[in-house]
């Protein structure tokens, strides 16, 4: 698959590999109404804590009113924003393995990235 390009799901490799270990479930958004979807967001490390990149995985998964998933994300690796401050402008961003998964709309993008070029 090339970088940016449509491709076959069954061609994707992640750069990072899938793990759980360690990983706790954080409370869902504030914003989420009594009545609609509902997020949940299992982090390994902790997106709030300074910093950021103390988190090296992050799942989350929304499910419409009737408790089935409508979208899926998975990051995995060096999760640090690009405006991170903790990230000296000099140290590149490690590896990275993004997948999100649209579930209504049937489209998913799946990225690797190293040393901030999608791979």
């Amino acid at each position: 698959m090339s970088p940016g390009r449509p491709g076959s799901l069954d061609q994707f490799v992640a750069l990072v590999p899938a793990f759980h270990s360690g990983m706790t479930c954080l409370p869902p958004p504030p914003r989420e109404l009594a009545d609609g979807p509902r997020t949940f967001w299992y982090a390994l490390g902790d997106p709030r804590a300074r910093p950021v990149s103390t988190m090296t995985r992050s799942v989350v998964v929304t499910l419409n009113s009737y408790g089935l998933p409508i979208n899926y994300s998975d990051g995995r690796g060096d999760l640090r924003g690009r405006s991170d401050p903790s990230v000296p402008v000099a140290s590149p961003p490690g590896p990275r393995t993004i997948i999100a998964i649209d579930l209504v709309e049937m489209v998913a993008l799946l990225k690797n990235e190293q040393g901030g070029r999608v791979l």
